[in-house]
């Protein structure tokens, strides 16, 4: 979820929103997450083992999807971002 705060334009209830509008949000969103998930990876050592493989592969796969959606250009709306 992109916070309402983060758009350049706020759409009225049932408008679309536009290129211009989401595009900074998902690429500030995703930078955001980026730092979050490297900051993370720091403490996963304090973790029991079979949480930190838990944690490491989630953070291996939602960091896989944002960079699929870097290279879109963060066009949230250029396809299912399919990782592997």
């Amino acid at each position: 979820y992109i916070p309402r705060a983060w758009l350049a334009e706020v759409p009225r209830p049932g408008q679309a929103l536009c290129e211009k509008t989401f595009r900074p949000a998902v690429q500030r969103l995703l930078a955001s997450a980026h730092a979050h998930l490297e900051f993370g990876r720091a403490g996963l050592g304090y973790l029991e083992l079979r949480s930190r493989f838990a944690v490491s592969v989630a953070a291996d796969v939602y960091g896989a999807i944002g960079q699929v959606i870097c290279r879109q250009n963060y066009d949230i709306r250029a396809g299912r971002a399919v990782v592997a």
